[in-house]
């Protein structure tokens, strides 16, 4: 669904992967994820990679990232 949500609503990225960090427990209040793909930006597209914690009982979150290697 964050995948469909990033195609939807961010035009500047492509090739979006969204893959969770750990095993997601029923009892947790924390959705860990790692976020992939294309940035198209001038002067060239970047490969991205961000890590990614909502808090899901306040729907907070904290996104931590930079440009990919390669």
């Amino acid at each position: 669904m964050i995948e469909e949500l990033l195609a939807t609503f961010e035009p500047r990225l492509s090739g979006v992967h969204v893959e969770p960090i750990g095993k997601v427990a029923a009892t947790q209040s924390v959705l860990r994820f790692q976020i992939e793909g294309m940035l198209y930006m001038d002067p060239a597209p970047e490969r991205i990679s961000f890590d990614t914690v909502l808090q899901l009982s306040s729907g907070e979150y904290q996104v931590k990232g930079e440009p990919s290697a390669g």
